[in-house]
């Protein structure tokens, strides 16, 4: 990565030095905002902002006869939230909210009103169209442990003392279970059909193995700061990684064999 000299990224180089080297350029207004991106093929994508610095669109394509603009948002309110999207043929979405910040209501480009209400700690509670369906939502300790959609069929999930998901049952009336051992890690998911996902953990706490249903086995090793060294999937190929003195990645072997080198500057940005 390469920065102008307030340290903001201008340039972009992957596999600098060699003959698949391609960059992406990001091109900066006075206040240092990205104005326009060029990708790797000349391909410029230009972006607006209003007073505020919120983006309000974005043309892709940008200086040719393909170009095209992407929806235009529009912001308001005390907390400067999306109040008006319109899209490329001049069709409005408009979004309300209340004096807190919560999103009351939408209406759609057919005039359609969608309105939502929360619960008193902000977790939203209904959700209803213009003809009164209404899909419901219910919490406990602040996590949603119930759902009933506006035909009826309700979803549930069982959490236990700790506030894990234990078993979560959707509106078809699928089970899905989670076990977990003392050190509250997941251990054992076991979907509708009864097949089971099995996890393995070294004393650290990482991840060493993921089983799936049919027996395969994906592997992980970590070195002694706990960084991931390896990876193997089931086939047996490795995926490799080393790091530098600072602890930041700086190889990394791809299980095809491919090598991919990382350079920092004295910042401690990345360069390649």
């Amino acid at each position: 990565m390469e920065f102008n000299a307030d340290g903001f990224g201008v340039k972009d180089t992957q596999a600098q030095g060699s003959t698949l080297a391609r960059s992406t350029q990001y091109h900066r207004g006075p206040r240092n905002r990205v104005d326009a991106i060029t990708d790797p093929y000349g391909r410029r994508t230009e972006l607006a902002y209003d007073a505020s610095g919120n983006v309000t669109h974005s043309t892709e394509l940008a200086g040719t006869p393909q170009a095209r603009q992407s929806a235009k948002v529009t912001y308001g309110g005390p907390y400067n939230q999306p109040t008006l999207l319109e899209d490329r043929l001049g069709n409005t979405t408009v979004l309300q909210y209340d004096g807190v910040g919560d999103l009351r209501t939408i209406t759609d480009p057919e005039k359609r009103d969608t309105a939502l209400t929360y619960t008193a700690a902000g977790q939203i509670k209904t959700v209803a169209d213009m003809s009164g369906a209404t899909s419901e939502y219910s919490y406990r300790n602040g996590e949603l442990v119930a759902t009933k959609d506006a035909e009826g069929r309700t979803g549930k999930q069982f959490l236990d003392t700790a506030g894990r998901p234990t078993a979560v049952t959707d509106a078809a009336g699928s089970l899905t279970t989670f076990t977990y051992d003392a050190l509250n890690q997941t251990r054992k998911v076991t979907d509708p059909l009864g097949q089971e996902t099995a996890f393995g953990y070294d004393e650290n706490g990482n991840r060493t193995t993921l089983t799936d249903a049919r027996q395969n086995t994906t592997r992980w090793e970590y070195d002694q700061a706990d960084r991931a060294k390896s990876a193997t999937d089931p086939l047996g190929a490795r995926a490799l990684f080393t790091y530098d003195a600072a602890g930041r990645l700086s190889q990394a072997t791809s299980r095809s064999g491919k090598i991919a080198i990382a350079e920092y500057d004295l910042l401690g940005r990345m360069t390649n």
